[in-house]
């Protein structure tokens, strides 16, 4: 296939996960069509924008090394009842990933890019909210809308899965993930599937 309509078709896969990651949103199931894909652009452009940054800052792709140059330490552990695969510890300074749910992708999924990589991938996400938190800011909330507006008080609406989609570019850009036709089914399946 050619390399420009290999690219192109990455990308559009990238967009349509965004979309399903949003498409349940009830504020972002209201705006226009061109506003949905602004924002989904833009959050995409964060995530790759980040990733960049911390690559040329650390001259470094491997999120557990960017991590570990962050004093932000990486440990493994064992989790039972539960469906959280990993997350960061703001009080310890540390990105916790469950062994056992990892192990358990790993004899599932056996796709190019993806098994290889499935601790980098958790390592990644979890670097990501670090990042919002600590760094760059949460993404979602860069986009509030206004909302219900009474006197002087006024709320704002939110799309929390423009943080995902960003972060989802961030570890895409960051490991440099192919979007190919069987990842993208496989991701697919597990934004349909998740809990």
């Amino acid at each position: 296939m050619n390399e420009a309509i290999d690219q192109s078709l990455q990308e559009r896969n990238k967009i349509t996960l965004a979309y399903i990651e949003l498409g349940n949103d009830p504020v972002f199931k209201k705006l226009p069509v061109a506003r949905q894909q602004e924002l989904i652009l833009a959050a995409i452009k964060i995530g790759k924008e980040t990733a960049h940054w911390l690559q040329d800052l650390y001259q470094e792709s491997d999120p557990r090394k960017i991590a570990q140059a962050m004093k932000i330490r990486v440990r493994g552990d064992e989790v039972k009842g539960k469906k959280v695969k990993s997350f960061y510890d703001p009080q310890k300074e540390e990105i916790v990933i469950y062994r056992n749910v990892v192990d358990g992708l790993l004899r599932t999924v056996d796709l190019p890019g993806f098994s290889e990589n499935i601790l980098k991938i958790f390592v990644a996400l979890e670097l990501f909210k670090y990042l919002e938190k600590n760094k760059i800011g949460v993404v979602y909330k860069k986009f509030e809308l206004p909302g219900f507006k009474l006197g002087p008080f006024e709320s704002k609406k939110n799309m929390p899965g423009l943080s995902l989609v960003a972060s989802y570019a961030f570890i895409w850009t960051l490991l440099k993930l192919p979007m190919t036709a069987a990842n993208f089914d496989y991701l697919v399946y597990v934004l349909f599937t998740k809990d």
